[in-house]
Protein backbone atom coordinates (compact mmCIF):
# COMPACT_ATOMS: atom_id res chain seq x y z
CA UNK A 1 0.00 0.00 0.00
CA UNK A 2 3.10 2.07 0.22
CA UNK A 3 2.74 3.72 -3.32
CA UNK A 4 -1.03 4.25 -3.30
CA UNK A 5 -0.39 5.92 -0.24
CA UNK A 6 1.54 8.26 -1.47
CA UNK A 7 -0.39 9.09 -3.98
CA UNK A 8 -2.97 9.87 -1.81
CA UNK A 9 -1.14 12.23 0.79
CA UNK A 10 -0.27 14.41 -1.83
CA UNK A 11 -4.29 15.43 -2.30
CA UNK A 12 -5.81 17.93 -0.65
CA UNK A 13 -7.89 17.46 2.42
CA UNK A 14 -11.65 18.15 1.04
CA UNK A 15 -13.47 20.49 2.95
CA UNK A 16 -16.70 18.54 3.17
CA UNK A 17 -14.43 16.17 5.25
CA UNK A 18 -13.28 18.99 8.05
CA UNK A 19 -16.53 20.19 8.21
CA UNK A 20 -17.80 16.86 9.51
CA UNK A 21 -15.10 16.37 12.00
CA UNK A 22 -16.25 16.73 15.82
CA UNK A 23 -14.87 20.13 17.65
CA UNK A 24 -12.84 18.38 20.36
CA UNK A 25 -10.49 15.27 19.96
CA UNK A 26 -12.34 13.56 22.75
CA UNK A 27 -16.00 13.20 20.64
CA UNK A 28 -13.12 11.85 18.14
CA UNK A 29 -11.04 9.53 19.99
CA UNK A 30 -13.30 8.45 22.61
CA UNK A 31 -12.43 8.58 26.15
CA UNK A 32 -9.82 5.73 26.71
CA UNK A 33 -7.76 6.57 23.83
CA UNK A 34 -7.80 9.92 24.60
CA UNK A 35 -6.56 9.27 28.29
CA UNK A 36 -3.90 7.29 26.89
CA UNK A 37 -2.43 10.18 24.51
CA UNK A 38 -3.12 12.72 26.76
CA UNK A 39 -1.12 10.87 29.48
CA UNK A 40 2.55 11.81 30.45
CA UNK A 41 3.73 8.39 29.55
CA UNK A 42 2.64 7.70 26.17
CA UNK A 43 3.86 4.80 24.48
CA UNK A 44 1.97 3.80 20.77
CA UNK A 45 3.09 0.14 21.58
CA UNK A 46 1.30 -0.18 25.15
CA UNK A 47 -1.69 1.48 23.59
CA UNK A 48 -2.19 -0.67 20.82
CA UNK A 49 -1.44 -4.09 22.84
CA UNK A 50 -4.66 -2.74 25.29
CA UNK A 51 -7.02 -1.79 22.51
CA UNK A 52 -9.44 -4.78 20.95
CA UNK A 53 -7.62 -5.34 17.43
CA UNK A 54 -8.77 -8.55 16.57
CA UNK A 55 -10.21 -8.31 13.50
CA UNK A 56 -9.22 -5.59 10.61
CA UNK A 57 -12.76 -3.64 10.60
CA UNK A 58 -11.94 -2.58 14.05
CA UNK A 59 -8.39 -1.68 13.14
CA UNK A 60 -9.70 0.25 10.44
CA UNK A 61 -11.87 2.30 12.69
CA UNK A 62 -9.15 3.15 15.01
CA UNK A 63 -7.43 4.18 12.13
CA UNK A 64 -10.06 6.30 10.74
CA UNK A 65 -10.68 7.91 14.27
CA UNK A 66 -6.96 8.13 15.23
CA UNK A 67 -6.38 10.03 11.55
CA UNK A 68 -9.21 12.40 12.35
CA UNK A 69 -7.85 13.76 15.42
CA UNK A 70 -4.42 15.01 13.88
CA UNK A 71 -6.61 16.61 11.51
CA UNK A 72 -9.22 18.21 14.37
CA UNK A 73 -6.00 19.36 16.78
CA UNK A 74 -3.77 20.94 13.54
CA UNK A 75 -7.00 22.47 12.18
CA UNK A 76 -7.51 24.88 15.46
CA UNK A 77 -3.62 25.87 16.03
CA UNK A 78 -3.35 29.05 14.60
CA UNK A 79 -0.92 29.44 11.45
CA UNK A 80 0.80 32.37 13.00
CA UNK A 81 -0.26 33.11 16.73
CA UNK A 82 2.22 35.41 17.74
CA UNK A 83 1.02 37.88 14.91
CA UNK A 84 -2.48 37.32 16.03
CA UNK A 85 -2.02 37.90 19.76
CA UNK A 86 -0.41 41.28 18.23
CA UNK A 87 -3.52 42.50 16.63
CA UNK A 88 -5.22 41.81 20.01
CA UNK A 89 -2.84 42.65 22.77
CA UNK A 90 -4.41 45.70 24.23
CA UNK A 91 -7.71 43.93 24.58
CA UNK A 92 -6.22 40.60 26.42
CA UNK A 93 -4.13 40.11 29.00
CA UNK A 94 -1.03 38.39 29.74
CA UNK A 95 -2.05 35.28 31.13
CA UNK A 96 -4.72 34.99 28.13
CA UNK A 97 -1.31 34.80 26.00
CA UNK A 98 -0.03 32.27 28.16
CA UNK A 99 -2.84 30.05 28.15
CA UNK A 100 -3.28 30.04 23.76
CA UNK A 101 0.25 29.40 23.61
CA UNK A 102 0.34 26.46 25.87
CA UNK A 103 -2.69 25.16 24.59
CA UNK A 104 -1.51 25.70 21.35
CA UNK A 105 2.07 23.84 21.74
CA UNK A 106 -0.17 21.03 24.09
CA UNK A 107 -2.35 20.39 20.41
CA UNK A 108 0.88 20.51 18.40
CA UNK A 109 1.77 17.89 20.84
CA UNK A 110 -1.45 15.59 20.49
CA UNK A 111 -1.38 15.90 16.67
CA UNK A 112 2.03 14.02 16.57
CA UNK A 113 1.49 11.30 18.89
CA UNK A 114 -1.80 10.51 16.81
CA UNK A 115 0.19 10.26 14.03
CA UNK A 116 3.07 8.28 15.65
CA UNK A 117 -0.18 5.89 16.46
CA UNK A 118 -1.73 5.73 13.29
CA UNK A 119 2.41 4.64 11.62
CA UNK A 120 2.47 1.79 14.27
CA UNK A 121 -1.20 0.85 13.72
CA UNK A 122 -0.02 0.72 9.68
CA UNK A 123 3.02 -1.32 10.51
CA UNK A 124 0.83 -3.99 12.41
CA UNK A 125 -1.57 -4.00 9.84
CA UNK A 126 0.16 -3.49 6.19
CA UNK A 127 -2.34 -4.76 4.40
CA UNK A 128 -4.93 -2.05 5.75
CA UNK A 129 -7.95 -0.90 3.37
CA UNK A 130 -8.37 2.85 2.94
CA UNK A 131 -9.70 5.21 5.92
CA UNK A 132 -12.77 7.62 5.68
CA UNK A 133 -9.91 10.34 4.95
CA UNK A 134 -8.10 8.55 1.94
CA UNK A 135 -12.20 7.76 0.24
CA UNK A 136 -13.09 11.27 1.01
CA UNK A 137 -9.90 12.31 -1.08
CA UNK A 138 -11.06 10.24 -3.94
CA UNK A 139 -14.40 11.28 -3.75
CA UNK A 140 -13.54 14.98 -4.04
CA UNK A 141 -10.55 15.44 -5.21
CA UNK A 142 -10.62 18.15 -8.46
CA UNK A 143 -7.15 17.36 -9.52
CA UNK A 144 -7.24 15.39 -12.94
CA UNK A 145 -3.56 14.46 -12.64
CA UNK A 146 -3.51 13.33 -9.05
CA UNK A 147 -6.82 11.00 -9.96
CA UNK A 148 -5.09 9.40 -12.41
CA UNK A 149 -1.46 9.09 -10.61
CA UNK A 150 -3.81 7.19 -7.49
CA UNK A 151 -6.15 5.31 -9.90
CA UNK A 152 -2.62 3.67 -11.64
CA UNK A 153 -1.19 3.12 -8.47
CA UNK A 154 -4.09 1.05 -6.94
CA UNK A 155 -3.90 -1.42 -10.05
CA UNK A 156 -0.18 -1.69 -9.69
CA UNK A 157 -0.72 -2.51 -5.85
CA UNK A 158 -2.85 -4.67 -6.26
CA UNK A 159 -0.96 -6.55 -8.96
CA UNK A 160 1.90 -6.56 -7.27
CA UNK A 161 -0.11 -8.25 -4.17
CA UNK A 162 -1.36 -11.46 -6.61
CA UNK A 163 2.23 -11.58 -7.91
CA UNK A 164 3.17 -12.13 -4.04
CA UNK A 165 0.51 -14.46 -3.55
CA UNK A 166 1.35 -16.41 -5.94
CA UNK A 167 5.29 -16.81 -4.82
CA UNK A 168 4.18 -17.03 -1.82
CA UNK A 169 2.12 -20.21 -2.82
CA UNK A 170 5.23 -21.20 -4.79
CA UNK A 171 7.51 -21.31 -1.93
CA UNK A 172 4.98 -23.52 0.19
CA UNK A 173 4.63 -25.90 -2.62
CA UNK A 174 7.90 -26.27 -2.79
CA UNK A 175 8.28 -26.44 0.87
CA UNK A 176 5.99 -29.61 1.35
CA UNK A 177 7.16 -31.02 -1.84
CA UNK A 178 10.63 -31.00 0.19
CA UNK A 179 9.36 -32.77 2.99
CA UNK A 180 7.76 -35.64 1.48
CA UNK A 181 10.79 -36.15 -0.20
CA UNK A 182 12.68 -36.18 2.88
CA UNK A 183 9.87 -38.61 4.26
CA UNK A 184 10.09 -41.29 1.40
CA UNK A 185 14.16 -40.95 1.65
CA UNK A 186 14.02 -41.53 5.53
CA UNK A 187 11.25 -43.91 4.74
CA UNK A 188 13.55 -45.75 2.60
CA UNK A 189 16.52 -45.60 5.23
CA UNK A 190 14.63 -47.37 7.53
CA UNK A 191 13.66 -50.12 5.56
CA UNK A 192 17.01 -50.93 4.28
CA UNK A 193 18.72 -50.47 7.73
CA UNK A 194 16.02 -53.03 9.67
CA UNK A 195 16.76 -55.55 7.05
CA UNK A 196 19.78 -55.25 7.74
CA UNK A 197 19.58 -55.80 11.22
CA UNK A 198 17.08 -58.77 10.85
CA UNK A 199 19.14 -61.23 12.52
CA UNK A 200 18.21 -65.20 11.08
CA UNK A 201 16.61 -67.63 13.52
CA UNK A 202 19.31 -70.23 13.27
CA UNK A 203 22.91 -70.53 12.11
CA UNK A 204 23.68 -72.78 8.96
CA UNK A 205 26.56 -74.94 9.94
CA UNK A 206 26.99 -77.07 6.67
CA UNK A 207 27.45 -81.09 7.64
CA UNK A 208 30.40 -83.06 5.42
CA UNK A 209 29.41 -86.02 3.84
CA UNK A 210 25.02 -84.81 4.37
CA UNK A 211 22.90 -83.45 1.53
CA UNK A 212 21.04 -81.58 4.37
CA UNK A 213 21.61 -78.72 6.47
CA UNK A 214 21.30 -79.14 10.02
CA UNK A 215 20.90 -76.38 12.90
CA UNK A 216 23.16 -78.05 15.12
CA UNK A 217 27.12 -78.40 15.15
CA UNK A 218 28.28 -82.06 14.64
CA UNK A 219 29.66 -83.00 17.95
CA UNK A 220 33.27 -83.80 17.80
CA UNK A 221 34.56 -87.03 19.80
CA UNK A 222 37.32 -88.10 21.59
CA UNK A 223 39.93 -90.32 19.71
CA UNK A 224 39.72 -92.97 22.68
CA UNK A 225 38.27 -96.28 22.35
CA UNK A 226 34.18 -96.06 23.69
CA UNK A 227 32.70 -98.74 25.54
CA UNK A 228 29.11 -99.79 23.78
CA UNK A 229 26.30 -99.34 25.99
CA UNK A 230 24.85 -102.78 25.36
CA UNK A 231 27.74 -104.36 26.36
CA UNK A 232 28.35 -102.89 29.83
CA UNK A 233 24.13 -103.63 30.62
CA UNK A 234 24.90 -107.14 29.13
CA UNK A 235 27.70 -108.00 31.38
CA UNK A 236 26.38 -106.71 34.33
CA UNK A 237 23.38 -108.37 33.81
CA UNK A 238 25.64 -111.67 33.35
CA UNK A 239 26.97 -111.16 36.90
CA UNK A 240 24.19 -110.23 38.48
CA UNK A 241 22.74 -113.95 37.45
CA UNK A 242 25.94 -115.61 38.47
CA UNK A 243 25.48 -114.37 42.15
CA UNK A 244 21.61 -115.52 41.49
CA UNK A 245 22.93 -119.32 40.42
CA UNK A 246 24.92 -119.17 43.30
CA UNK A 247 22.35 -118.32 45.75
CA UNK A 248 20.15 -120.84 44.12
CA UNK A 249 22.82 -123.61 45.03
CA UNK A 250 23.30 -122.64 48.20
CA UNK A 251 19.89 -122.73 49.09
CA UNK A 252 19.32 -126.42 47.84
CA UNK A 253 22.53 -127.15 49.67
CA UNK A 254 20.81 -125.87 52.37
CA UNK A 255 17.22 -127.60 52.34
CA UNK A 256 17.70 -130.23 50.12
CA UNK A 257 19.12 -133.78 51.30
CA UNK A 258 22.48 -134.35 48.71
CA UNK A 259 20.80 -136.34 45.59
CA UNK A 260 20.95 -136.91 42.20
CA UNK A 261 19.20 -133.97 40.59
CA UNK A 262 18.81 -134.00 36.48
CA UNK A 263 17.31 -131.27 34.74
CA UNK A 264 16.82 -127.34 34.89
CA UNK A 265 16.14 -125.28 38.13
CA UNK A 266 15.02 -121.73 37.23
CA UNK A 267 16.00 -118.94 39.34
CA UNK A 268 14.36 -116.43 38.58
CA UNK A 269 12.73 -115.16 35.37
CA UNK A 270 16.04 -113.91 34.27
CA UNK A 271 18.67 -116.60 35.33
CA UNK A 272 18.39 -120.83 34.68
CA UNK A 273 20.37 -123.20 36.21
CA UNK A 274 21.77 -126.15 33.91
CA UNK A 275 21.87 -128.96 35.84
CA UNK A 276 24.45 -131.94 34.60
CA UNK A 277 23.36 -135.16 34.06
CA UNK A 278 24.36 -136.34 37.34
CA UNK A 279 24.90 -133.04 39.98
CA UNK A 280 25.96 -133.10 43.43
CA UNK A 281 24.29 -130.34 45.67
Amino acid sequence: MAINSNALAEMDVPESYLDSLPKNGRATLGDVIYRYITSDHFSPECLLDSLDLSTEYQALEIASRVEASVHVWRRRVPAKPVNGLGRTASARSWSMVRDMLMDSEKRELLAERAEGLLICLKQRFPALTQTSLDMSKIQYNKDVGKSILESYSRVLESLASNIVARIDDLLNIDELNRHVEQLSSGEADLKMACGRAVVPPYQQVPASGTPFVTAYATPSFSPGRLSSPRTSVGAGRRSQGSRAAAAAKKALTDHLSPSEVRGMIIVNRSTMIDVSTTTDL
